[in-house]
């Protein structure tokens, strides 16, 4: 096998904007503006976590590719991610290697789904994600690159590129960032991963394939049993054509006795 983004020759560029621009040329971007992955960054990413950048952290062996921990600081950096940020990544990384298919389906499907991480525990305050107004929207820099970061990883490591071998009929404006946080601290409900298994004190990282969201809106129902009405309501229609695991993200308020 290969490794996902093959070593490029060193480069060097007086003019950030001028590295920023051969991002762009080298087909390295996802449309939108990349920190150029230099050499002290990389490093700076990967001494964070104590690896050397030879570590294989994603495999995939349909496409032959194998994305090394150097491969995944360098997307990281194109992001904008922080190096106390990495940790995350490599965690969704590994969710992905244990469930290889998902990771296929996920990067080439005609119905294009974008990967969810949904992040719990302690390093949700320690980064600054964002689990409150706002959750799916821009403004957080935690949340927009974590997100970004495992969609360059699979354009750069995987060429999950749109006609390539990303097959997305119409796309999804989600497969640019999808990260969130829990707001674990307002929630009348235990915590996504302490359902799973962990303890509440563990730092987690949930990873689900997401199609284009639906909006519940129930701006009259003051009681639980009407908001269950809409919930279901939608998704009875959402399910007409295929039958799935429904994800919902519920605001705290609608968890609470008025």
């Amino acid at each position: 096998m290969t490794t996902g983004s093959e070593r490029s020759a060193a480069v060097e560029f007086s003019d950030t904007i001028e590295a920023i621009e051969e991002c762009y040329r080298l087909g390295w971007s996802d449309g939108l503006p990349v920190v150029p992955p230099t050499d002290y960054k990389v490093r700076e990413m990967l001494e964070y976590v104590n690896m050397t950048g030879e570590e294989e952290v994603l495999s995939l062996e349909m496409r032959r590719r194998v994305l090394t921990s150097e491969n995944a600081a360098a997307n990281a950096v194109m992001a904008g991610c922080l190096p106390e940020y990495f940790p995350v990544l490599l965690s969704t990384l590994q969710a992905l290697e244990d469930e290889r298919n998902f990771v296929h389906m996920a990067s080439a499907s005609t119905s294009s789904p974008a990967i969810l991480m949904v992040v719990n525990g302690p390093v949700r305050e320690q980064i600054g994600l964002n689990s409150k107004d706002g959750l799916f929207g821009p403004g957080f820099r935690a949340n927009a690159c974590l997100g970004r970061s495992i969609r360059l990883c699979f354009m750069n490591g995987f060429d999950a590129r749109p006609g390539i071998l990303d097959r997305g009929t119409l796309g999804n404006p989600w497969k640019y960032t999808l990260c969130i946080a829990e707001n674990e601290e307002d929630s009348p409900w235990e915590p996504l991963h302490v359902s799973r298994g962990f303890q509440p004190e563990d730092s987690c990282v949930t990873v689900a394939v997401a199609y284009n969201p639906i909006t519940v809106n129930n701006a009259y129902g003051h009681t639980g049993e009407s908001i269950l009405s809409s919930l279901v309501d939608t998704l009875k229609s959402a399910c007409l054509a295929w039958r799935f695991p429904a994800q919902w993200v519920i605001v705290s308020e609608a968890g609470k006795q008025p």
